[in-house]
């Protein structure tokens, strides 16, 4: 049976609150790909910290939203923006263009450093 499907089913017998934490569950588990479209600073936060936006769409494209992911930089990098950095192959970000247009797996929305991965992590699933 497809996640969508179980998802669907699990509406039907259980109710929305119910289906939604399945989606939540499998969105922490199930790895997916991406392709970033667009990364950019914002700075000037009122602490004089930096964001680092990133944009991507899922690869392959199978519809959906897009997932936006948000670092705070200057005071040191964070540790999921390495872990960003290492799963698209860079071994040090210097601008955030160097993003642009690389691959990477995630899970869970990227909420933790090990929720980042190479490409290859979702090939398959």
């Amino acid at each position: 049976m497809s996640d969508m499907k179980a998802v669907a089913d699990i509406y039907k017998r259980q109710g929305y609150s119910a289906a939604r934490r399945e989606l939540k569950r499998q969105a922490a588990t199930v790895w997916s790909g991406w392709r970033i479209y667009v990364a950019g600073f914002e700075p000037d936060l009122v602490d004089g910290a930096t964001e680092l936006k990133v944009f991507a769409s899922r690869f392959p494209t199978r519809g959906g939203n897009d997932l936006g992911l948000t670092f705070l930089v200057g005071r040191g990098n964070s540790e999921r923006l390495d872990a960003l950095t290492r799963a698209v192959g860079l071994e040090k970000l210097h601008d955030p263009r160097q993003l642009e247009g690389r691959y990477f797996s995630v899970r869970d929305w990227g909420r933790t450093a090990a929720d980042f991965a190479p490409l290859e992590r979702s090939i398959g699933q």
